[in-house]
């Protein structure tokens, strides 16, 4: 059963902003950059790797439809 906290994040900008950064560098991230960038934004590793997961889901997403 879900709670209602941990259902949906909403990222605040200088997240967003970190988070993009790291992306644009490599798309797929190691577990010592995991934890370093939830270090940077006050993430769990868990969400970091979540963020890039559905990071990497919009570019294909929007590869398909070029």
């Amino acid at each position: 059963i879900r709670t209602t906290e941990s259902y949906r994040i909403v990222y605040k900008a200088y997240q967003k902003e970190i988070l993009e950064r790291e992306y644009s560098v490599k798309e797929f991230i190691s577990p010592d950059d995991q934890n370093r960038i939830a270090k940077e934004t006050g993430l769990d590793t868990k969400q970091v790797k979540i963020w890039f997961q559905n990071r990497r889901a919009k570019t294909r997403k929007e590869k398909g439809k070029i």
